[in-house]
């Protein structure tokens, strides 16, 4: 067993614990491979995005490993949107999420 996990804040400074979820393995499998078309061959970007949520991921894939960070539009930001909507139905927490993976004010986790 792994390490007992921290317990994180959230903006009003209440500690709670983090929750765990299971994906089923079709949605995953489909998940990834959009995960996947949105990454294999980007190259970057020419410009440094300052503002928005950055995003960073690994993946392995048949023992290759992409990884990338940023928050670019018109990359990033879809792949955020890929893994968001991915886990979501699986997630409350994740389900709050908006666009730019910032928690929407009105909604509150059971």
């Amino acid at each position: 067993m792994g390490p007992e996990p921290k317990e994180s804040t959230d903006h009003s400074g209440t500690f709670e614990a983090p929750k765990h979820f299971a994906v089923a393995q079709q949605p995953l499998e489909r998940m990834l491979i959009q995960f996947d078309q949105q990454v294999e061959g980007w190259n970057g970007d020419r410009s440094m995005w300052t503002d928005g949520t950055p995003i960073a991921f690994e993946r392995k894939k048949d023992g290759q490993i992409t990884s990338g960070q940023g928050n670019s539009p018109t990359h990033y930001a879809e792949v955020a949107a890929i893994i968001r909507d991915g886990l979501a139905p699986y997630s409350p927490d994740i389900a709050r999420l908006g666009p730019d993976w910032v928690a929407k004010a009105d909604t509150k986790t059971p």
